[in-house]
């Protein structure tokens, strides 16, 4: 038996490879996904050990359960003492440390930053046994100094001694001497691609505004107790709120921290890895359908000879099984190309993606080949179960069994697809608040009802291909008729070749009907929400910066009405929400939220909530809210307004006086600002940017520049799903071009005979080709419709947040082109292979 599946394989080698590149596409993408996530794994693992290298244990503030800023809670500096104090300590060093709140600028003004990783400003008191910086050139900061990493001082030409101005969150901007060169670690690269500003501590407290606190205390101590014995003895002294654990508690921490981040990475990878081999499914039982259909008579001979139905099923499953273990082991390696490539295309445009090794471990090795052999062996059942059940007679005789098969077909597909619809509706119209739920019922209601329609498209595939093909023949004369007609006379065929394009299309249609609805609303509400002149955020990751900023606007006098918006983590009736901070006196000017009842302004002890907010809580106005802050206090409020447009203001807000006496940071995520009446644009802007050139990491826009610059984000999010996406087109690329090859070694005889009457070889490329064309329209047609009714699910099911239901229809035209491009450019081989035959030897075929 293996001597014949292995000669089987031998014989069809040639039909067999394009399968074989389209599951390796599909397990390589697998592979590259694990190989990236533990790439990355390993590099901020790696980052996390050097961190806390010679560290024994850190002191630390007990985490908060409610806590706004992305900073560490603090604590009072004078713990320092009382920890060295500690008997059994040799090293006791405190340290402050921010994220994304001090930068350097180059010569130029601007500000000097990584594309990606983040800016670190951090207390260090030069090496020492706890220190997590290498000293690479000069020295340790004191006073007015700055230590810089070595990658930041490469890109902004730094150099020891250099003066430096910084931008730091009051908002007057200083000057710095470079005192040294460092690096993360002890290796170049360990750092992420992150930047690093280092003060000493005095100095660090000033800039960041925190004087007499502290993030952490770093302890090393020498050999005369045991480490259970260091964390009681430290525990002993420290205050309420304080508390000590060891390095490899942090260590842990950290890599858990960022095992999460890099989780999330690698299950969107996988995600379009798993959609890549969905498709490849539709291709390789496509490929073993033919192939038993083309193999018939011999399937015959052998069953006449005594093979039984049980031996004919295994030597097709074997060929499976050969075929998907020599695909896993080609898309294992094809694994590290694809987290390569994927490295390198992140890098575009000046983004830093973390250096290391790329890391191909067990578990990626074992999961590739489940996955390979597991995809290949199930898409080769049904084949296998069909070639079981030929009988010796109908063999010989190739009579033919599609009725019986369409039969199953239209019934499989019906049990398959009305689940399918029902998990849609289930999705789209269950009005469950939990939105994993949702999502879930739509991803495995769309994977359903694609198969649905897959397996019942053979029903209405010849009338659609008939139809396709009239105006080909009306063109083509009689080469039109015969492309016309092969497409249509095998619907089955020509329902399975058209699928795997119908799926990569119908993802693509999708996203566009969700990006291109995400556009509309979000020009619906700068259009007709927005009415300030100017807008002041922080472009690069959305992050907050300084309130100070927001006083300083309103005191240029071109200014009219300036509103800073912020959020806050609070309790509300005993639930942790996210709470609005807005400046309601003046914001109104400058949003139009929709008020719906109540009034705009709001009193210190008032609270406005969005409607959706209101009803699903039973909230009216004059309802009492209570509402627990992060700093302890609890309060109640009156709700004094309700709006409908929570795209800005959130579910809820108060004013930002009320939200900023309750933070450790007041820190602000967006400035809008109108101008007086009479001021002129250009100069009331320069004012503006006068101003902000201290908070050189924000961006000031006016409206269309806020439209153009949130477009090209979404526009960029579009690409880059795209380019993700597109390689189902790659994968239905090659189904095609191998269905039409078969096809075209099934009809032998008939394309032999058909040039003895007369047909030229180009005349039966041409057929060939349009014969392509109509096939891929076909699942281009059905492609756009599936991704039309799965866009309209993946925008209803996020209503609250993209309500304009946005139609691409320039792009569903391409999409089509593009449908009948990838017709053409899969029947060049199969049409010029065709057009090669000898005529007598194709007339002798049995094909």
């Amino acid at each position: 038996m293996l001597k014949l599946v292995l000669r089987g394989i031998s014989a069809n080698k040639g039909r067999l490879l394009l399968t074989l590149v389209s599951i390796t596409l599909g397990v390589g993408a697998v592979s590259g996904s694990f190989v990236l996530a533990d790439s990355l794994r390993a590099v901020f693992s790696d980052i996390s050990v050097q961190a806390f290298a010679g560290v024994d244990a850190q002191v630390r503030a007990i985490e908060p359960e409610l806590q706004s800023s992305q900073d560490l809670p603090r604590f009072d500096d004078s713990v320092i003492d009382a920890v060295a104090s500690v008997p059994g300590v040799e090293v006791a060093e405190g340290g402050v440390f921010a994220f994304e709140q001090v930068y350097t600028t180059d010569s130029d003004g601007q500000v000097v930053r990584p594309l990606g990783p983040p800016v670190f400003a951090s207390s260090w008191g030069g090496p020492t046994a706890v220190s997590s910086f290498t000293l690479v050139d000069g020295e340790a900061p004191i006073g007015q100094q700055i230590a810089i990493d070595e990658v930041q001082a490469k890109k902004a030409a730094f150099n020891v001694g250099d003066v430096v101005t910084l931008t730091v969150p009051s908002g007057i901007p200083e000057d710095f001497t470079v005192s040294g060169i460092i690096r993360f670690g002890s290796e170049p690269g360990g750092s992420g691609g992150a930047y690093f500003n280092l003060f000493d501590l005095p100095t660090t407290q000033r800039i960041l505004n925190l004087e007499g606190q502290i993030d952490s205390i770093v302890v090393a101590a020498d050999d005369s107790m045991t480490s259970d014995e260091l964390l009681t003895a430290i525990g002993d002294v420290l205050p309420d709120g304080v508390e000590v654990v060891s390095s490899d508690t942090v260590i842990g921490e950290q890599q858990d921290q960022f095992g999460q981040i890099v989780d999330i990475i690698g299950n969107v990878l996988l995600g379009f890895a798993i959609v890549i081999l969905f498709v490849s499914t539709f291709i390789i039982y496509n490929t073993f359908a033919i192939l038993v259909s083309q193999r018939t008579q011999q399937i015959g001979l052998l069953r006449a000879i005594g093979a039984s139905a049980s031996q004919v099923r295994l030597m097709v499953l074997l060929e499976s099984v050969v075929v998907g273990l020599i695909a896993s082991i080609a898309g294992l390696f094809a694994g590290l190309g694809v987290a390569a490539l994927l490295k390198w295309v992140f890098s575009l445009g000046g983004n830093q993606f973390p250096d290391g090794p790329l890391e191909l471990r067990v578990r990626t090795i074992i999961v590739v080949f489940v996955v390979g052999m597991f995809v290949t062996v199930v898409s080769a059942l049904i084949p296998a179960f069909k070639a079981s059940r030929i009988t010796p007679l109908e063999a010989l005789q190739n009579t033919a069994q599609q009725q019986r098969s369409l039969r199953a077909r239209i019934i499989t597909g019906l049990v398959v697809l009305v689940p399918g619809l029902a998990l849609l509706a289930i999705g789209l119209f269950g009005g469950s608040d939990n939105t994993s739920g949702v999502l879930t019922a739509l991803g495995l209601g769309s994977a359903l009802t694609f198969i649905g329609v897959a397996m019942l498209s053979a029903l209405f595939a010849s009338p659609v291909a008939s139809a396709l093909g009239a105006p080909v023949e009306a063109v083509k004369g009689v080469t039109g008729r015969l492309a016309r007609d092969n497409a249509a006379r095998n619907p089955q065929r020509t329902a399975a070749t058209a699928t795997a394009l119908m799926i990569g299309l119908a993802l693509i249609t999708g996203v566009s009907v969700l990006v291109q609805s995400l556009r509309d609303t979000f020009n619906d509400i700068i259009d007709n929400s927005l009415s300030a002149d100017l807008f002041i955020f922080e472009e690069a990751q959305g992050l907050p910066f300084s309130a100070v900023l927001v006083d300083q606007l309103g005191a240029v006098s071109d200014v009219d009405l300036v509103a800073g918006f912020s959020v806050i983590e609070a309790k509300v009736d005993g639930e942790v929400e996210s709470v609005g901070g807005f400046d309601t006196a003046t914001g109104t000017g400058v949003v139009d939220v929709g008020i719906l009842e109540g009034t705009p302004e709001l009193a210190s002890d008032e609270i406005a909530l969005n409607d959706d907010k209101a009803n699903d809580a039973g909230y009216a106005l004059g309802d009492s809210v209570t509402i627990e802050f992060e700093d302890g206090a609890v309060d109640t409020f009156t709700v004094a307004s309700i709006y409908d447009d929570a795209t800005l203001a959130g579910s809820m807000y108060l004013d930002r006086s009320v939200t900023s006496e309750h933070v450790a940071t007041d820190n602000v995520a967006f400035v809008g600002l109108t101008y007086v009446d009479g001021a002129d644009p250009a100069q009331a802007r320069a004012a503006v940017e006068e101003v902000t050139a201290a908070f050189s990491q924000v961006t000031v826009q006016d409206n269309a520049e806020f439209k153009a610059s949130q477009k090209a984000q979404i526009d960029q999010l579009q690409f880059l799903l795209f380019g993700l996406l597109g390689l189902c087109l790659v994968v239905a690329f090659f189904g095609i071009i191998n269905t039409m090859a078969l096809s075209v070694l099934e009809r032998t005889r008939e394309i032999g005979l058909l040039r003895a009457v007369g047909t030229t070889r180009s005349q039966l490329r041409s057929s060939i080709r349009w014969e392509a064309v109509i096939v891929s329209v076909f699942g281009a047609l059905l492609g756009v419709v599936m991704g039309l009714l799965l866009g309209w699910a993946a925008v209803s099911a996020v209503g609250d947040f993209i309500p304009n239901l946005g139609i691409p229809w320039p792009l569903l035209i391409i999409f089509l082109v593009i449908g009948a491009v990838i017709g053409v450019l899969a029947a060049y081989f199969p049409a010029r292979r065709a057009a090669k035959l000898n005529v007598l030897d194709a007339i002798s075929s049995t094909s």
